[in-house]
């Protein structure tokens, strides 16, 4: 495979950069229906391509408050020749957002909020569907500061259900 990367980071505060790769032979879900079936396989489709923009971010909005934001931007297209001679050629445009806000309640109290969203994203011949979560936490500093007691929850809402187009 071929990857290139570049970034520029300013202050170490925010970054913006660009990626780009080209793979051979990526192993992918394939589907196909045999008779009354829908027979899930691997196939090693002969190219894949991805290009990527992404930005990273944070920032003191107020002495209590401290935010990170990750931003990605990226087109992932599959192509070639796959069994039986079907043409394969999916391309994607998928933006994909991480958040992080971090609140400090008292010097020994914390509340952490954070979140994930992706739009449409390709899975070989199909389709990963837009997919979000939100994660938080309440921390509490213990034994002046040297234990720290934390209760946190993954998916708060129960919104990260993988779901799939073929």
């Amino acid at each position: 495979s071929i990857n290139f990367d570049v970034s520029f980071s300013h202050e170490g505060a925010f970054t913006l950069g660009a990626t780009f790769s080209k793979g051979k032979n990526k192993i992918i879900p394939y589907y196909y229906i045999s008779g009354q079936s829908l027979v899930n396989t691997s196939f090693n489709v002969p190219n894949t391509y991805d290009f990527v923009v992404y930005t990273t971010g944070g920032l003191d909005i107020f002495k209590w408050w401290r935010a990170n934001l990750f931003n990605e931007l990226s087109n992932l297209s599959v192509k070639g020749v796959i069994a039986g001679n079907d043409l394969l050629n999916n391309s994607v445009l998928t933006y994909r957002l991480s958040g992080n806000n971090q609140f400090k309640l008292s010097k020994s109290w914390n509340v952490e909020l954070s979140g994930n969203y992706r739009t449409k994203m390709t899975l070989g011949q199909g389709y990963y569907l837009p997919i979000w979560r939100i994660n938080a936490s309440l921390q509490k500093k213990i034994f002046e500061g040297k234990g720290t007691i934390t209760l946190s929850g993954a998916d708060v809402f129960h919104s990260w259900k993988i779901r799939r187009n073929i």
